[in-house]
């Protein structure tokens, strides 16, 4: 984040703001959707999995493919959404954190959703 900010930002900084705040995703697309709706650009979205192969009690932890790990691993499935306008600015719009036993949808479905929001 610190290499994409348009101004200078710490990597304690964000750290640190990271650890104190609440954000939900409404808050991001709250804040970034004026800007999104008035600019060209190209919406990045961005499959991440944190892994956690020694971790069997954390709630989120479920087998899924890792690019990373070139297989099935234990971890923590992450969607990040991002703009990038025209002229290289690069906003965050979304992030998720993939519950499948909680919700039944798959990463498709929250990209897609996200998607017909724009």
């Amino acid at each position: 984040m610190s290499e994409v900010a348009p101004q200078d930002l710490s990597h304690d900084s964000i750290s640190r703001w990271l650890s104190e705040t609440k954000t939900q995703p409404k808050d991001v697309w709250n804040a970034a959707k004026r800007e999104i709706l008035e600019t060209q650009g190209c919406l990045i979205a961005d499959e991440t999995v944190l892994t956690k192969s020694r971790s069997k009690k954390i709630e989120l932890v479920h087998p899924q493919y890792s690019r990373a790990e070139h297989g099935i691993t234990n971890g923590i499935g992450l969607l990040n959404f991002l703009w990038i306008r025209e002229d290289g600015l690069v906003s965050p719009i979304d992030f998720r954190i993939w519950e499948p036993e909680e919700d039944g949808k798959t990463k498709n479905v929250e990209s897609a959703k996200l998607v017909q929001l724009m």
